[in-house]
């Protein structure tokens, strides 16, 4: 339950962009739970704009840390 919580503290921002990538997700699935090509590509946009959002902290932490060097 701990470690639950620091994560929400840690990822709080990508929080509901994850959770509208896994909504986008359920959305595209078909019937036989494939996904066409089409919906990939959109929920590929939703998973990188996720990696931005965890990244970005991380990138303006590194380039403080080269400014101040």
């Amino acid at each position: 339950m701990f470690n639950a919580l620091m994560a929400s503290f840690k990822y709080g921002k990508a929080i509901p962009v994850a959770l509208e990538l896994v909504e986008e997700i359920h959305k595209a699935m078909r019937d036989d739970g494939s996904i066409s090509q089409k919906e990939r590509s959109k929920l590929m946009s939703k998973f990188w704009e996720l990696v931005r959002v965890i990244q970005d902290p991380k990138k303006k932490t590194s380039s403080t840390s080269k400014k101040a060097a």
